[in-house]
């Protein structure tokens, strides 16, 4: 159990990153956290290669985003599913946006990197 609890903190504190402001508007830090293969299905119905997320992020207004109920599974020796909750607000919306959220991320080379994401909106 002791060797499973740091890597869900490190792999929190990766999937948070990708929530802040300066690594969503950074082309050159999301290069180093999105895998080369990587896939989104987005709450928004549409589907993003690592390319076209990378230009959506870049014209983004801005969110604020809230992290609940995070898990991580074990998928592989280096592969790990993470599923949480997230509360989203865009721009100035008052009220936030409820999704679940799931991630798999993979070490490659001593880095750990998103290879799929998905969010499912909440009614």
């Amino acid at each position: 159990m002791a060797k499973e609890e740091p890597l869900r903190e490190l792999l929190h504190r990766l999937e948070t990153c990708l929530h802040k402001s300066d690594i969503r508007r950074s082309p050159d830090k999301l290069d180093r956290l999105l895998d080369e293969r990587f896939v989104e299905f987005g709450s928004s119905g549409r589907v993003y290669d690592k390319d076209s997320i990378i230009a959506a992020l870049d014209e983004e207004s801005g969110i604020e985003v809230s992290i609940t109920e995070f898990k991580t599974i074990a998928l592989a020796p280096e592969v790990v599913l993470v599923t949480y909750r997230a509360a989203i607000k865009e721009g100035d919306q008052k009220s936030a946006a409820t999704s679940l959220r799931s991630s798999i991320w993979k070490l490659e080379d001593g880095n750990w990197r998103i290879v799929f994401h998905q969010g499912t909106p909440l009614a």
